[in-house]
């Protein structure tokens, strides 16, 4: 038996060298001809930063947000508390037999550690809202990342939302709604000059803003609604166009593609670039995950077809990703009714490198439309208490077209007089306008309309049934058939 498996493993040893042998002497024929691409995309220099830039106020105050801890307290009360409620439960359940785990101590009261962590960074938002008085501008990439500082800045952003609710739950829905514009100043200076990563960062923020604005909006006073009227309005005269970005992306996905001349030649990337062809990676056994380990007559010529595919098919996916970046940002910046489809992936290597897609401009279109929801809801707010009343159409409000339109539709945001308020919506990503029925995100559901806030679920711990929460001047959402849940 002990020979038989010896053999049966010789043989399978001397299958996979033949196999690498063949594998290897294919990759050399293919990487011989046809001969390597020499094609090089103009790719403008990185543009030099302004002297005095708002960027260098956000990383200072990060800095000495990092220096007091973060938001490490805050973490520590939300993780001590899951814990507490996770053992009780546990108990309550009989999924846990007492005794079988150490008792948890009981959690900080999670409202007093955020007043002390906001209090403690009174210095970094200080230093923030220096920054905020001052143009911004981020470092082009052609490589790397722009974590660097966008990780800080969203930390800031968090340090705002948590003084903001401090603010509203004493009453001074004034200063809440002044903390929601640092949020959207911010959120607007971190994509100027960046490219996807930084305008997907920045719709994030912006989406917190305005759920902080649509909390505090109904409890401005007339000579509030003005001051923020007018602070709004040059916030959002202050964003970048996508094509901007569109046009930094492509910038930076050429040059990583540029870096695989390079890279091809060490194992690790090689072994990514077959991946990226799909199909012949099978034949390898090296774990890109795992400790380095030495390549195999199998992995080399796995690699050696990955190199040769890279070198076949290079000038073609370079041009490529021009022509694909080139149409993005001819259509962009147009309503999403009104952009002409975008050029199919010819390669897997271009799916892997891609990320401006279609889906991902869903995203922005819709942190765009809640901030363009939420300015016309404090013009109504404006109008109302100044005559009692409100508008019979947005465009009594003499709003600029650019910050009443639909970023899907390219129409004025859907607005209705009711007898006791109003309707406000955007039609969504269906482009299909559902009557003010907000669409429910976290399910795979695309139906639905979009409101100044997203659609939240409240999960009940005793029933398990979640409950939707209404948005602000919308109907009430539809439960989902799959989702058991109840209307609040």
């Amino acid at each position: 038996m002990a020979k038989q498996n010896s053999k049966k493993r010789s043989c399978m040893g001397c299958g996979a060298g033949c196999l690498g042998v063949l594998l290897a002497a294919i990759g050399m024929i293919a990487a011989i001809y046809p001969t390597r691409g020499n094609y090089r995309p103009h790719i403008p220099p990185v543009p030099p930063l302004p002297r005095s830039n708002a960027l260098d106020d956000y990383i200072a105050a990060g800095q000495i947000l990092k220096a007091n801890g973060g938001l490490k307290a805050i973490e520590s009360a939300v993780s001590a508390k899951h814990d507490y409620e996770f053992y009780y439960d546990g108990l309550k359940t009989g999924r846990i037999r007492p005794g079988a785990k150490p008792v948890p101590k009981i959690p900080p009261d999670i409202r007093l550690v955020n007043q002390q962590v906001v209090a403690s960074n009174q210095p970094a938002l200080a230093r923030m809202r220096q920054g905020l008085l001052k143009q911004c501008q981020v470092p082009a990439l052609r490589t790397g990342s722009a974590y660097s500082y966008v990780h800080p800045i969203r930390e800031l952003t968090q340090v705002l939302k948590l003084e903001a609710e401090g603010y509203a739950s004493q009453g001074d829905f004034k200063s809440a709604f002044s903390n929601s514009m640092d949020v959207l100043k911010l959120a607007y200076d971190v994509e100027r000059g960046g490219n996807f990563d930084n305008v997907r960062s920045s719709a994030q923020l912006s989406e917190i803003a305005i759920r902080i604005a649509a909390n505090a909006v109904g409890r401005l006073s007339l000579r509030d609604c003005a001051m923020f009227e007018t602070r709004m309005r040059t916030i959002l005269e202050s964003k970048s166009p996508l094509s901007a970005a569109a046009q930094e992306e492509g910038w930076y996905t050429l040059s990583r593609l540029l870096d695989l001349d390079e890279k091809v030649k060490s194992f690790s990337s090689g072994i990514y670039i077959v991946r990226s062809y799909g199909g012949l990676a099978v034949a390898s056994t090296y774990n890109c995950y795992g400790p380095p380990s030495e390549p195999d007559v199998v992995d080399k010529g796995v690699m050696a077809i990955g190199r040769a595919c890279w070198h076949t098919e290079r000038d073609a996916i370079l041009k490529d990703v021009e022509s694909y970046y080139r149409a993005l940002k001819l259509v962009v910046d147009k309503p999403a009714a009104l952009r002409q489809p975008l050029p199919k992936f010819r390669s897997y290597i271009e799916q892997q490198y891609i990320y401006f897609t279609e889906d991902s401009l869903a995203k922005l279109d819709t942190a765009l439309a809640r901030v363009r929801l939420a300015y016309c809801m404090l013009r109504l707010r404006r109008f109302y208490l100044e005559s009692r009343h409100y508008p019979p159409s947005l465009a009594d409000l003499g709003i600029p077209r650019d910050h009443s339109t639909d970023p899907f539709s390219g129409k004025p945001l859907i607005y209705q007089k009711s007898s006791d308020g109003y309707l406000l919506y955007s039609i969504g990503p269906d482009l299909k306008d559902d009557g003010g029925v907000p669409m429910v995100g976290g399910y795979g559901e695309t139906s639905g309309d979009i409101g100044v806030i997203a659609t939240r679920g409240v999960l009940d711990p005793v029933t398990h049934l979640e409950t939707l929460l209404p948005v602000p001047h919308m109907n009430p959402p539809k439960p989902l058939p799959s989702v058991p849940t109840t209307i609040q």
